[in-house]
């Protein structure tokens, strides 16, 4: 009795399930036919002839962009996105939509709508890092570096987060925009990924060896010495670097280069007394002689001019075409005339008695050294110093390839390249000494002695001055507030222009320090040094110079 009642019971049940996956699996099967290509074919017909009707049916138009877009009609799809694009009907919804036509744009390899779609979508989502980087590093691929900055201003901060191409990109884009800084902040990122992906591939050393290179030479120009110094000592210290002579001999040579640079006189006398022991002029290998020129220069502004020319002479029997760029000759000729002035001068000098003063004024060096040999060896300091520099080699990081006509991209989205970055150059206010009166000049003087040199003026110094044609100068004879008042220091600030301050004239202020009975001298410049006047300064205790940026900070608070 009790199976009969499961019987009845179990009946319908059935039916109703054999019913219901009957009218499922109908379902399927019309929605099927719906994908067939003859009714995609026949629904897009009938799109057209609503569509061709009222051509203003932003609706039907969409849907047919979006069944292009479904079945592969991807150029059809994108004229009629854009289409309404321009029509606004996306109004509110233009990210998402510029992001569709990117995707699109790719798919068909057209990489200059799709680069412009790219633009937009980073500039209606500032905030993106994904799209920001992604437009900087493609402007930077293809020659925007400046704009490419701008981008990459967006994202730096999360550097870490680059590729290591990206960060080959946005170290180039930065270094042509002389952003100097920021390249060093990329390429440290970009060392310390390397360092620590480093294979025993040949290839992986030396792409290391020139971001290393590269990174020391950008210390330099933008003087951090302290980081140089660092960094190079820390290359040294790995036993990598004792398998590979060429770059250890580069390291050593750069390293005592940054010692000569530093303040560090002590470490450098010893680091060039193991060098020059170690590189011998006699036993000198062809790829090392750069070093014994190294050795002319070092000697020439820290030891004696004597020991310079035979290391310059040496240099010039090695016969190398590396050294084809230096003017041998007159560097000699030119090392002469330095060594002979100074007896020269020494001697006239000392004769200068009062009543006579004006006969000796025009007696300093530029007087006795021929001016072609003192450009002549200003440029050759200038190359020698050059030789350091691997900042070139920032553009063999990556090869930069043009695949678009990126200005004529930037031109129709509206985006001038040229002028995304404007300089704001304000007048400084050093350049305004020259128009303030001497007696003012005098006084502003005063104040800086006393105020930010932390100086006493005993009096004006007038005596034995050299006569120059740059410009009037005034000189104190001062002590500093914590030493003996017989200490004095000779302080002459300069109202020269348009010049550079050569290493002669610091030659003659150094006489001028000797005559005045001074124990030593500050200089101060509204001008900068040539490269062989800062050398020789630097290495000279006698001396202290101050150049044109530091003498308009020391202006900050006067009242000019």
């Amino acid at each position: 009795m009790f199976d009969s009642y499961v019987y009845i019971l179990m009946v319908p049940i059935s039916i109703i399930v054999i019913i219901g996956i009957l009218l499922f699996i109908k379902t399927i099967t019309n929605s099927n036919d719906n994908l067939k290509p003859k009714n995609i074919k026949k629904k897009i017909t009938e799109l057209e002839k609503i569509i061709e009707l009222n051509p203003k049916d932003y609706n039907s138009i969409y849907e047919l962009a979006v069944i292009e877009e479904q079945y592969n009609m991807t150029e059809k799809a994108l004229e009629n996105y854009e289409k309404l694009l321009n029509l606004k009907y996306f109004e509110g919804e233009e990210l998402n939509i510029y992001k569709k036509l990117e995707e699109l744009y790719e798919k068909i390899e057209n990489r200059e709508e799709s680069l412009k779609c790219t633009l937009k979508i980073a500039q209606l989502d500032a905030s993106n890092n994904y799209y920001s980087t992604k437009v900087a590093t493609i402007l930077g691929n293809e020659g925007a570096y400046r704009l490419a900055c701008e981008y990459f201003n967006r994202v730096i901060n999360n550097k870490s987060d680059f590729e290591i191409d990206e960060l080959k990109i946005a170290a180039i884009s930065y270094f042509i925009n002389r952003e100097y800084r920021k390249v060093i902040n990329i390429l440290e990122e970009l060392h310390k990924r390397l360092s620590r992906n480093i294979s025993n591939i040949e290839e992986d050393y030396e792409e290391l060896i020139l971001v290393e290179k590269i990174l020391i030479s950008l210390y330099i120009i933008t003087d951090e010495i302290n980081s140089a110094r660092s960094f190079t000592e820390s290359i040294l210290s790995l036993r990598s670097i004792k398998n590979n002579p060429q770059y250890n001999f580069y390291i050593n040579r750069i390293y005592l280069y940054i010692l000569y640079k530093s303040d560090d006189n002590d470490a450098f006398i010893n680091l060039y007394d193991k060098l020059s022991k170690k590189y011998k002029i006699n036993d000198i290998k062809k790829e090392e002689t750069s070093i014994i020129l190294d050795f002319a220069f070092y000697n020439y502004f820290i030891k004696d001019i004597n020991s310079s020319i035979s290391y310059f002479e040496h240099v010039h029997l090695f016969n190398d075409p590396e050294f084809d760029i230096y003017d041998l000759n007159s560097i000699l000729a030119y090392l002469s005339e330095i060594s002979k002035a100074t007896e020269q001068l020494k001697k006239l000098r000392s004769d200068i008695v009062l009543n006579n003063k004006e006969k000796y004024a025009k007696e300093n060096y530029e007087k006795y050294v021929d001016r072609q040999y003192i450009e002549i060896w200003e440029n050759t300091v200038q190359l020698w110093e050059d030789s350091f520099n691997n900042l070139d080699n920032i553009l063999n990081l990556i090869e930069i390839e043009r695949t678009v006509d990126i200005e004529k991209i930037l031109l129709e989205c509206s985006i001038n390249e040229t002028n995304t970055t404007i300089e704001n150059v304000n007048l400084k206010k050093v350049d305004k000494i020259y128009d303030i009166s001497l007696s003012s000049f005098k006084s502003i003087c005063q104040d800086i002695i006393q105020k930010k040199l932390l100086y006493s003026a005993v009096q004006e110094y007038k005596d034995k001055l050299i006569d120059y044609d740059y410009g009037d100068e005034v000189n104190y004879l001062a002590f500093a507030a914590n030493k003996s008042k017989k200490d004095l220091t000779l302080i002459s600030f300069k109202r020269w222009r348009n010049t550079e301050v050569g290493e002669l004239i610091i030659r003659d202020f150094i006489l001028l320090i000797n005559e005045a009975g001074a124990k030593n001298g500050i200089l101060v410049l509204p001008v900068e040094l040539t490269n062989s006047a800062r050398s020789y300064a630097t290495h000279n205790n006698k001396i202290k110079v101050y150049t044109r940026n530091q003498f308009n900070y020391m202006l900050r608070d006067s009242k000019l």
